[in-house]
């Protein structure tokens, strides 16, 4: 039964499963964390939403790189397919892109971008964090 253009019935009446982990970002401006409460939703979306696409898309061009290295080294043609897609160069191509994406509605100059992730583990009813988001940095620019 469809209500309109956008809730279908069942959408959201499903059983949801709890997964006994997850991990959040933490996006770091010049050596401070971001106070995310200070700015609109579409803008923490962006803030969060962007690295996580990146790594994600890191992974699996890696995944996709390494089945099409073995699917062509079978004719001959390995030496010629590049074997990892998140180098370095990528990382700074895009870690220079995020800053100026940020630079549009930051308040100050941004000079210093690291993002960490921070895992946490449900204790009952509550998260526990698992490491120091220090002893998790994912990504850094510059």
């Amino acid at each position: 039964m469809v209500a309109t253009p956008i809730y279908q019935y069942g959408m959201f009446s499903g059983q949801q499963d709890l997964k006994d982990s997850f991990s959040l970002l933490q996006v770091h401006i010049n050596g401070a964390p971001v106070n995310m409460s200070k700015y609109h939703f579409v803008e923490k979306d962006y803030m969060l939403v962007m690295p996580k696409k990146y790594l994600s898309a890191a992974v699996q061009n890696e995944q996709v790189q390494a089945t099409m290295h073995s699917f062509f080294a079978k004719f001959g043609w390995g030496s010629s397919v590049r074997t990892t897609s998140d180098t370095v160069a990528d990382t700074t191509i895009f870690m220079k892109w995020y800053q100026q994406q940020l630079e549009k509605f930051m308040p100050t100059p941004i000079r210093t971008i690291q993002i960490t992730q921070q895992q946490y583990l449900w204790n009952g009813q509550h998260a526990v964090a698992q490491a120091t988001p220090q002893n998790q940095l994912i990504l850094a620019y510059p």
